[in-house]
């Protein structure tokens, strides 16, 4: 369904650049991200969302978040991710799937990239509906092997997984404290 893509494509992007879930999702207290937030590029040329084709959006190799609002007080910052080889857990494709969608509900440019259009109506992607998948697929998995219970999982729990991974795969600290934005040791 157009909910489920959205929330997987909203998790994806969360998990790969470390976002709090008010970047992310919808409460009536935060500001998530929009598409006007977004750059999408073919190598190093930026594409016009509102203009590209097709063919364009499959060729997006990197996509760039701009911050306006964010705990740590810094406005304006960029952050950037290219491809990750995988044809669904890539930031770029996620990204480029939920500016896709929203496009074809011609969606300005403040609409956030939590929206989701489905059956005559839309919704937006909230930190329960994101808690509530991330428990249900720890479930699928098995929860006693991983050694997690769901009730320990919520939508924050991305952006200290996607740390996590990060640090597991080797990447330095200091990269991984500017990539999470993190003021502090």
């Amino acid at each position: 369904s157009s909910a489920a893509q959205a929330i997987a494509d909203m998790i994806c992007i969360a998990f790969f650049f470390l976002l709090r879930s008010g970047e992310y999702t919808f409460t009536n207290a935060n500001t998530p991200f929009r598409i006007q937030d977004v750059k999408l590029h073919i190598d190093t040329k930026e594409i016009q969302i509102y203009h590209a084709s097709p063919l364009e959006f499959s060729n997006v190799t990197s996509v760039s978040l701009t911050f306006i609002t964010q705990k740590n007080g810094v406005k304006g910052e960029v952050i950037s991710h290219g491809r990750s080889g995988d044809l669904l857990v890539c930031p770029c494709r996620a990204t480029v799937r939920r500016i896709q969608h929203l496009l074809q509900h011609q969606q300005p440019p403040s609409t956030p990239l939590c929206k989701f259009f489905q059956d005559h109506t839309h919704g937006m992607v909230t930190p329960t509906l994101i808690r509530d998948t991330l428990r249900r697929g720890l479930n699928t998995v098995g929860h006693t092997t991983l050694g997690i219970h769901p009730n320990q999982i919520d939508a924050r729990s991305l952006r200290a997984g996607g740390a996590t991974a990060l640090l597991c795969a080797n990447v330095d600290p200091n990269t991984i404290q500017l990539l999470g934005r993190w003021k502090s040791d």
